[in-house]
């Protein structure tokens, strides 16, 4: 059985923790979709098969959850680590005739801005997810034009996503690699969840044994 990548996204979107964006999302990938699902992450270092740029960019949006949720001091908000995570490479599309092409983070960003999902930090994730960031405390930001990038926020969501995209892509680089690394993030995730209301379904507290028998991450692994 096929890795099922619509079952992920589902995932990711019901992640989100404001309605307006699941929305956003939803209809932004309703254009992006066929192209993004067939682009590869890269031509020859990582992900680099049909597929490998939703799976990269899949296991980046988790991954950037994960370290959000889990690390409140650091201030990130976890919608914006979800949406710098999938859209930091977007910049890719294009290679695949007939889809959309994206040339450059300005045009990501420009897309995301249509769809109400770009603020400062998405736009600080996206721009230095593959680092670049200052340690000289008089820096001004080069986005905003104000703050000193080392003082602010804007440094946070930016080594979040960073991070998060060297550890799938320095680290984890194959197909199955890739697709096991996202179903481990889930299982982490809905692991820190017990007791709560499962994250995919909303309904349901995931420390039930009969919602552990439909788990969406058992129906994702069992596709690998």
């Amino acid at each position: 059985m096929s890795f099922d990548r619509d079952l992920v996204l589902s995932f990711i979107t019901s992640l989100l923790i404001r309605n307006d964006r699941r929305k956003s999302l939803d209809a932004i990938f309703m254009q992006l979709k066929n192209g993004f699902f067939q682009e590869q992450g890269s031509k020859n270092r990582h992900q680099a098969y049909k597929g490998g740029l939703a799976d990269h960019s899949f296991a980046v949006a988790l991954e950037s959850y994960h370290s959000a949720a889990s690390k409140p001091y650091l201030c990130v908000d976890t919608d914006d680590a979800i949406i710098a995570g999938l859209f930091h490479d977007l910049d890719k599309m294009g290679h695949v005739p007939h889809t959309l092409r994206i040339k450059n983070d300005d045009e990501t960003c420009k897309m995301l801005a249509l769809f109400g999902l770009l603020n400062e930090q998405v736009k600080n994730g996206i721009f230095f997810a593959h680092g670049g960031w200052s340690t000289d405390p008089d820096k001004v930001c080069p986005l905003c034009k104000q703050e000193s990038f080392r003082t602010g926020l804007h440094q946070h969501i930016a080594i979040i996503v960073h991070e998060a995209d060297m550890i799938a892509s320095q680290i984890i680089k194959t197909e199955r690699e890739t697709q096991r690394l996202i179903v481990n993030i889930l299982c982490s995730i809905l692991r820190e969840s017990r007791g709560n209301n499962c994250p995919f379904c909303k309904k349901e507290s995931i420390k039930y044994v009969d919602h552990h028998k439909s788990c969406t991450v058992c129906k994702i692994s069992a596709r690998i």
